[in-house]
């Protein structure tokens, strides 16, 4: 009795030095009372919260599964072993306990919060939102659980239901300061910034210190684009006390937006000399230096910033990112793949392994992708549209996708006014906004017909952006296309649409859809009262603020208009084309192209992402059908992909010799005159060719192609059909794979398909680009008119 007597003295003992704070000494008593009673249930749970408050997760977890082994009825022994769980990063096994600690108790708030705060963690938000939800309904004063449950929403994108949260916790604790601030944030995204600002001030003047009042300030202003207002913000900030690493973090983010790239590493590295493991910053300073170009400096920067968060899912998106715009798709495939499966960007991995020609477990990875197609990624940001055309034909899924797209990505909105008192123009100025004036399709394609604008009539801008690196010729030659090219690099999306509106542009097209440097949101803003969606992005943008999309009754028949948020625009050919490329001149020998000296030569010179296992099956199928034929296509950007096609072809019974690679040449005349060696042009499908088709036409070579549903998956048959060769378009892979052999097997049908080409060049319309123009100017006045006449836009066909 005297030994019992002693060991629950000494247990009250050390839990009044536990409450007292006296940690050590509490520590010290417990373990005196393990040695002679090991089985003591209390004594271990308390040591375990002991050592969950020092942050020694382990030690926490081993005294709590000692606790409930012990006593397995109590639920409060789950819940803390849950907790310790979850801290120490076995989430997924915190959450097992937490189920059984719910089994125990299913009327305790405290199990409900911290499994919501679980879930949250590993991005299961739906679930956690469940589990807030119940707490409330246990303690419906429970504020941390109307706050977080806001935060869950605010995580899955749905920032209406955020704000509800977070005003029902106001209305129970009007005092709350944190429900201000996170009310705000989501007020951001809801593009109501005055009133996130309001929220602001009100948190700060509940007890936020002026230093964080500041810094949250120049957060929002950063989120609106005014970064000179918080740079002087954050100036404010770093006098109250210069020596706190958040002030030259902010400054870093804002002078990095400004692309004052210098000053921005400056401030990043002061953040870092003031606290040496401040992740944010070491993620700032790598952005810096892969916009700067310096790849290995900036993966460098990376890796330190996850080597101190390996959870930090914003660097490693980055880092991604860098060595996609490095050329290592490799890596940056590995680090996508290092993210939570909720976070990860399934198209943008399905893209790498295509253009890596990594067919490994494609099924899998299609059905996966599009059966995640409406689950919000990172930060509630949708899956990208330009990745669904080469996964899909069907308009609706496009659709889809594009509304989702924008919806979770909202832009920055500027209070600017109307339209209405804007003086009319002498002539239509017509604004073109581009990522792409440089070597690129966009460009090499409307070049010659910007230059045949009217000039009487049109005034033509080019707004650049991007890289816009050229050969200095190609370069003077764009410049002098247009009445005026201005360089938007330096500004900001909402400068750039006010820049576009002093100078009164009438009609503004995007020529980048949502490629990758786009900038989607000056269009929000409306640089002009008329915009439209034109040959950067074939498919519908899915917004509400382009008025038009450029096509023709091919890529979209009348029945097929629903499926675009935009007017359609019906040319009678839907692409332009540089006709002033003479090939006449060059002469090109199968040698000097590094094809054999005979052989029928079957190419395809898309690039290689729109390659994919089925199409490869029905090439691979044509080559067994047709005896000494060979296979031409591009040489791939990721040296991965050769070995891989070549292993492909011989899994397909086709000797790897025979699928030959064209080296990447400069000179775009010298590649067009190559094309005609080849003897047919097999398409890719559901993205077809779309300027390696028309390339090809040109180059006098005809192309078999399988048409679908989609705009892209009927860009090539209409090309097609505006030289006259609509025979040659398909319907499904088996009509493909036939007509392609045939064409193969009986050269005097090919030939003649070879000379109608070559007459229907001279006097169809595909190649005639004085005719698209006026077809295309036509198109521009009806736009212009109906606007003035305060017509909504309306489907448009020229005839």
């Amino acid at each position: 009795m005297s030994s019992e007597i002693n060991r629950e003295q000494i247990f009250i003992e050390a839990l009044h030095c536990q409450q007292a704070g006296q940690l050590d000494k509490a520590k010290e008593l417990y373990l005196e009372l393990l040695k002679n009673d090991p089985k003591h249930a209390e004594a271990l749970h308390n040591l375990g919260i002991i050592f969950a408050q020092t942050r020694d997760f382990e030690n926490a977890v081993n005294y709590f599964k000692a606790a409930t082994e012990f006593n397995p009825d109590s639920a409060q022994y789950f819940c803390n072993l849950a907790t310790a769980l979850n801290d120490l990063g076995q989430t997924e096994q915190s959450i097992a306990t937490f189920e059984k600690a719910k089994q125990l108790n299913p009327h305790a708030a405290d199990i409900y919060y911290n499994l919501g705060n679980a879930y949250q963690k590993i991005g299961k938000y739906h679930e956690a939102i469940e589990s807030y939800k119940k707490t409330i309904e246990i303690n419906p004063n429970w504020f941390e659980a109307y706050l977080n449950c806001g935060n869950s929403y605010d995580l899955l994108g749905d920032f209406q239901k955020a704000l509800e949260w977070f005003e029902d916790i106001l209305k129970i604790n009007p005092y709350y300061s944190a429900a201000y601030i996170n009310r705000g944030n989501v007020l951001t995204k809801l593009n109501r910034q005055d009133d996130a600002l309001q929220s602001y001030d009100i948190a700060q003047k509940l007890g936020i210190n002026n230093y964080d009042a500041y810094l949250t300030s120049a957060d929002i202003f950063i989120k609106k684009g005014e970064y000179q207002k918080s740079i002087q913000i954050v100036d404010n900030a770093i006098r109250i006390n210069p020596y706190d690493p958040r002030g030259y973090y902010f400054l870093g983010m804002n002078y990095f937006h400004i692309r004052d790239l210098n000053s921005a590493i400056q401030n990043f590295q002061k953040s870092i000399d003031l606290k040496p493991d401040y992740a944010d910053a070491y993620n700032g300073l790598a952005m810096c230096f892969a916009k700067a170009l310096h790849f290995k400096e900036a993966q460098e920067n990376f890796d330190k910033a996850l080597k101190i968060n390996p959870e930090y899912f914003i660097a490693r998106i980055n880092s991604a990112d860098t060595f996609y715009s490095s050329g290592d798709l490799v890596s940056a495939l590995k680090q996508f793949q290092g993210l939570n499966p909720e976070f990860q960007p399934l198209g943008l991995m399905n893209f790498f392994k295509q253009r890596l020609a990594d067919w490994s477990d494609y099924e899998k990875d299609h059905n996966t992708f599009i059966s995640s197609l409406e689950r919000p990624r990172f930060l509630g940001a949708m899956e990208d549209p330009w990745h669904i055309q080469r996964v899909t034909d069907d308009p609706a899924v496009g659709l889809l996708v594009a509304k989702n797209f924008h919806k979770n990505n909202q832009p920055l909105v500027a209070p600017l006014p109307d339209y209405k008192t804007r003086p009319k123009n002498k002539k239509i100025k017509l604004g073109y906004f581009s990522s792409d004036f440089r070597e690129h399709a966009v460009t090499h394609l409307t070049i010659q017909m910007l230059g045949f604008h009217n000039r009487d009539q049109f005034e033509t801008y080019a707004f650049g952006f991007g890289k816009q690196f050229a050969p200095p010729e190609l370069l003077e030659r764009i410049r002098k296309t247009f009445d005026h090219y201005i360089d938007i690099n330096p500004i900001n999306d909402i400068e750039a649409t006010k820049l576009a509106r002093e100078h009164n542009i009438d009609i503004a097209f995007d020529l980048s859809g949502i490629t990758s440097e786009a900038r989607p949101h000056i269009f929000c803003n409306r640089a002009a009262p008329i915009q439209v969606n034109y040959l950067g992005f074939t498919s519908t943008l899915g917004t509400q603020y382009h008025d038009y999309i450029i096509a023709d009754s091919i890529v979209v028949p009348d029945e097929n208009r629903k499926y675009y948020t935009e007017k359609v625009v019906q040319l009678p050919c839907v692409m332009p084309f540089d006709t002033s490329h003479d090939l006449s001149k060059i002469k090109c020998t199968r040698e000097e192209a590094g094809l054999p000296p005979e052989g029928f030569i079957f190419c395809s010179f898309n690039q290689h992402f729109k390659i994919n296992p089925e199409t490869y099956d029905v090439w691979m199928r044509i080559l067994h059908r047709v005896p000494s034929s060979y296979l031409w296509i591009s040489q791939p950007y990721e040296k991965e992909a050769i070995p891989n096609l070549k292993n492909e072809a011989q899994k397909r019974g086709i000797n790897p010799e025979r699928i030959i690679f064209a080296d990447r040449i400069r000179s775009t005349d010298h590649h067009l005159a190559r094309i005609g060696l080849a003897d047919l042009f097999l398409d890719t499908f559901p993205y077809n060719a779309h300027t390696s088709a028309i390339d090809t036409l040109w180059a006098g070579v005809p192309i078999v192609t399988y048409s679908g549903r989609s705009f892209a998956s009927r860009l090539a048959g209409s090309l097609l059909t505006s030289v006259g060769l609509e025979k040659l378009i398909t319907r499904s892979f088996k009509e493909y794979e036939e007509l392609a052999v045939d064409l193969a097997l009986n050269p005097e049908k090919l030939k003649g398909y070879r000379k109608l080409l070559e007459k229907n060049k001279q006097t169809h319309r595909l190649f005639n680009t004085k005719l698209y123009t006026k077809n295309f100017e036509k198109a521009l006045v009806q736009m212009y008119n109906n606007y003035n006449e305060g017509k909504a836009p309306e489907h448009i066909v020229i005839q």
